[in-house]
C-alpha cells in the first residue's frame, strides 16, 4: 500500500541514453553483459523474481527480533525499538534493542580481548573468510537480503540487487587487496649492510564503525574493512537498515569470522559516541552519515584526546551536494535522461544523487521539456510492486526535513516549483519527485544537503559562465560527485576549473555513475576524508606500518663462506 502519484502508463524509468553502460533504474531494463553474469534477473515471471516473491512473503510474515551481538552472546536489552516499513509505517519489520552504557563497554572489552588471536590470524585465512562470506550472500542469502532491503529501506528490486551486487563485489575485491598489501616492500638502499622487514599491523585499540541506511555495501564495508586488517570492531548500524545489516553480520558468522571480531551493537548514537570516546583504547572511527553528526563526533573525540593511548584514525563520508553542470554545447536528451535518473533514483537518497543543476539560458527551454517528459513516467509506490519506480523516503524525520524545503520554496517568490511538490504520509513517507527553479544561486535549495527527491535548477545567462564557476568554487560546502555535459573539449576544461568542488567527475552521464561495483572516492571539503573504498590504500588506513631493521654482519658472513 502507498500513495501513488502520476499513475500514467508506466514505462522504463528515465530512458538511458546509448552512452550509459549499466541499467540503473528499472526492473525491465537490461544491464551490460558483465553485470548480467552475476546479477539476479527480477523481470516479471523469471525464476529469480519468483524466488524473491517467496522471500518477500517470508520477511513480512511477522515482526523479527534482532538481538545485540557481542562476542558469542546474544543480548536482549530493555530499550526496544522498531524498524518500520517506510512505505507502510503502520507495520514493523523488526524489533531490536538499544545497547546501554554497560553493554557498549562490554563490547569494547570483548573486542580488545579478541584482538590478539585475530591479528595473529594469517592474511590468507582472513581473505578466505571474506570470500566465503561473499559466496554465502551471493548463493544462499541473496533473495532474503534483497527482500529485507526492499521492505526495510523502500528500495525497488533492482535497487536492492544493485546494492547487494556491489556488496559481493567489494567483499571479493577486499580479499584481493589485502593479499596485494602483503607484497609491499620498502626500498632498502643498503641491502649489503641492513636487512629490513616491513609489516602492517592493526591499529592500537578498537575501531568503531557507524554506518548509514542508504547503501548496505557501504555499511558492511565500513565495519569489515578495519576487521580485515586485524582490528576488532564495534559496528553501530543505522536504525533504518537494521535487518539487512544484521543479515550481513550473520553471513560473516557463517563464513567463520571468530566471535568478538565484529560486534553488532544497535545503540542510541549519542550514547555510543560518548562511551567509545571515553575509552582510552579508542583507536579508530569509520563513519558515514550527515556532516553535522560527524562534526559533533569529531568535537567530542578531540576534546578527550588527552585520554587516548593513541591518536584515533578517522575516516568519514559525509553530506553531499552533487550537481550537473551543463554547457551550451550539451546534448539535451542525454542531459535530461541522465539528470532525471541521477536526481530521483531511490528518491534522491543516494550519497551520489544529483541535487542541483546549472543550465545555460539558451538551453533551458528544450531541456526543461525533455526533463518533464522523463518525470511523468515515474510511479511512486510500494517497492514490492514491480511497476513502482521509486518509493517512500526512509523515515518521518527525513520526510519532515525534505517537505520543509518544498514548503519554503512554495512561499518564496524567488523559487518556482515546475514539477511535483506533493507529499503524503498517511500510509508511508511519500514525496513526489519535485523540480524547483531558483533565481538565486545561493538559495538554500542550491547549497544545502537535502537527501531527497528534489532537483534544484539555476538558469544562468550564457555570458555568466565564469561567474557561476567562481561562485561554485567559493561557496560550495561539499565536494563529492558532479557531472559536466557538453562537447569533449569543453567538458575537460570545465572539470579543470571545477576540480576543487568535486572528487568524482562524470562526462555526459549522471553523477551517480554507471559502472556497477566501481566505488567512488569519498569527498573533500565537508563531504569526507577523501578515501577510496575500492583500493588497497583504503585498507592501509586501518593499519599501523612497522619496520624492523637488522644489521648484516659481513665479517661473520665471510668467515662462514671460507
Amino acid at each position: 500500500m502507498g500513495t501513488i502519484f502520476r499513475t500514467q502508463n508506466i514505462i522504463c524509468l528515465l530512458h538511458r541514453s546509448p552512452l550509459n553502460v549499466c541499467c540503473a533504474a528499472t526492473t525491465t531494463s537490461v544491464c551490460c553483459k558483465r553485470c548480467l553474469k552475476t546479477m539476479m534477473d527480477y523481470t516479471p515471471n523469471s525464476t529469480d523474481s519468483k524466488a524473491l516473491a517467496v522471500a518477500l512473503e517470508e520477511v513480512q510474515k511477522s515482526v523479527i527480533g534482532i538481538p545485540i551481538m557481542i562476542g558469542r552472546n546474544e543480548i536482549v536489552g530493555r530499550d526496544g525499538q522498531y524498524q518500520l516499513h517506510p512505505h507502510n509505517h503502520k507495520r514493523a519489520l523488526v524489533k531490536f534493542f538499544y545497547a546501554n552504557t554497560q553493554q557498549v563497554k562490554y563490547g569494547i572489552e570483548t573486542a580488545l580481548g579478541s584482538k590478539e588471536d585475530w591479528q595473529n590470524t594469517k592474511l590468507k585465512e582472513r581473505a578466505e573468510i571474506w570470500r566465503k562470506c561473499a559466496d554465502i550472500i551471493a548463493e544462499e542469502d541473496r533473495h532474503k537480503l534483497n527482500a529485507a532491503i526492499m521492505v526495510g529501506q523502500a528500495k525497488t528490486a533492482l535497487e536492492a540487487e544493485k546494492d547487494t551486487f556491489q556488496l559481493i563485489t567489494l567483499l571479493r575485491k577486499s580479499a584481493e587487496y589485502i593479499m596485494r598489501l602483503a607484497d609491499i616492500h620498502l626500498t632498502n638502499y643498503q641491502p649489503d649492510c641492513i636487512k629490513t622487514t616491513y609489516f602492517q599491523r592493526p591499529l592500537n585499540g578498537f575501531v568503531a564503525a557507524i554506518s548509514p541506511f542508504n547503501h548496505n555495501n557501504f555499511s558492511a564495508h565500513l565495519a569489515l574493512s578495519p576487521a580485515l586488517m586485524g582490528n576488532c570492531v564495534l559496528w553501530k548500524p543505522s536504525n533504518y537498515s537494521l535487518y539487512s545489516d544484521y543479515l550481513i553480520w550473520s553471513a560473516t558468522k557463517k563464513a567463520g569470522l571468530p566471535p568478538g571480531v565484529l560486534n553488532f551493537i544497535p545503540c542510541n548514537g549519542n550514547l555510543f559516541v560518548d562511551v567509545i570516546t571515553k575509552s582510552p583504547y579508542f583507536g579508530g572511527l569509520n563513519f558515514s552519515g550527515r556532516t553535522s553528526s560527524f562534526q559533533d563526533i569529531f568535537n567530542v573525540a578531540y576534546l578527550r584526546v588527552n585520554n587516548f593511548k593513541s591518536y584515533p584514525r578517522v575516516v568519514a563520508e559525509c553530506s553531499t551536494k552533487n550537481f550537473h553542470f551543463v554547457h551550451e554545447s550539451a546534448d539535451v536528451n542525454v542531459t535530461a535522461s541522465a539528470t532525471a535518473q541521477a536526481a530521483f533514483e531511490y528518491s534522491g537518497q543516494k550519497s551520489a544523487s544529483c541535487s542541483g543543476i546549472y543550465v545555460p539560458e539558451t538551453l533551458w527551454g528544450p531541456l526543461k521539456e525533455a526533463l518533464l517528459d522523463q518525470l511523468v513516467c515515474i510511479k511512486v509506490g510500494d517497492p514490492c510492486d514491480p511497476t513502482t519506480i521509486i518509493s517512500a523516503v526512509i523515515s518521518e524525520i527525513s520526510y519532515e526535513r525534505i517537505i520543509k524545503f518544498i514548503k519554503n520554496a512554495s512561499n518564496n517568490s524567488k523559487c518556482q516549483i515546475i514539477y511535483g511538490g506533493d507529499f503524503c504520509k498517511t500510509h508511508g513517507y511519500f514525496i513526489e519527485p519535485t523540480v524547483v527553479v531558483c533565481s538565486d544561486p545561493l538559495d538554500p535549495l542550491m547549497i544545502k544537503d537535502i537527501c531527497g527527491p528534489i532537483l534544484s535548477v539555476y538558469v544562468y545567462k550564457n555570458n555568466e559562465l565564469d561567474n557561476i564557476i567562481s561562485l561554485l568554487r567559493k561557496e560550495s560546502r561539499y565536494a563529492y560527485t558532479a557531472s559536466v555535459f557538453g562537447d569533449s573539449k569543453t567538458t575537460y576544461q570545465l572539470i579543470e576549473r571545477l576540480s576543487s568542488v568535486s572528487n568524482n567527475f562524470y562526462i555526459n552521464q549522471g553523477c551517480t555513475g554507471n559502472i556497477m561495483g566501481h566505488p567512488k572516492f569519498s569527498g573533500t571539503r565537508l563531504s569526507g576524508t577523501n578515501d577510496h573504498k575500492s583500493s588497497k590504500f583504503y585498507f592501509m588506513r586501518w593499519a599501523c606500518q612497522q619496520l624492523i631493521e637488522e644489521p648484516i654482519d659481513n665479517e661473520s658472513t665471510t668467515d662462514k663462506t671460507q
